[in-house]
């Protein structure tokens, strides 16, 4: 990893205006633990994408900011950076992204005690993935459902979407 940081950081030097490249970057960072030093990089990336109305590296580095919030249980955080994101990817037509972006609103809000919005982030991901052909996307939503229902003691739905998940899932085999 440090490696890839290394080449990352060399591309984002010859390029200063290279967002993804410090997102990336940013990324590897908090894999090794560094969480500060990621957010640090993700909102000079941030900065950049702002200043150069860069709207795919401004969907990148909010996503980059909830996912990391959304580890460190920073919930409020995540839900915020992660609306931001969507809201860019809406513009820019990128359903893959939506439905990965509303899947972790859905967890989100699921660790916020509002199980109503975390169903219909979760479904919504289950309709764009389902839209976009991505059957390992539909399964691993369903296995959100299942930790919702179940947190919300709906074991029939949580059942399910256990099987539903199981059949998304296994296509991939």
């Amino acid at each position: 990893l440090e490696e890839g940081k290394n080449h990352l950081k060399n591309a984002f030097d010859a390029d200063p205006d290279f967002v993804e490249a410090r997102y990336i970057y940013a990324m590897i960072d908090q894999k090794l633990g560094n969480n500060d030093s990621a957010l640090e990089i993700l909102k000079e990336a941030s900065d950049i994408a702002e200043k150069n109305n860069n709207d795919t590296g401004i969907a990148c580095v909010q996503n980059g900011f909830g996912l990391i919030y959304l580890m460190t249980g920073r919930f409020k955080d995540a839900i915020n950076s992660f609306e931001e994101a969507l809201k860019m990817r809406i513009k820019l037509n990128d359903l893959h992204d939506q439905a990965k972006i509303s899947n972790n609103l859905g967890l989100c809000y699921s660790n916020t005690g509002q199980p109503e919005k975390a169903e219909r982030r979760h479904i919504r991901a289950l309709e764009i993935n389902k839209e976009v052909g991505d059957d390992n996307g539909v399964g691993l939503t369903y296995l959100n459902l299942v930790i919702l229902y179940n947190a919300e003691l709906k074991y029939d739905k949580g059942i399910e979407a256990g099987y539903d998940s199981l059949d998304y899932l296994s296509k991939g085999e």
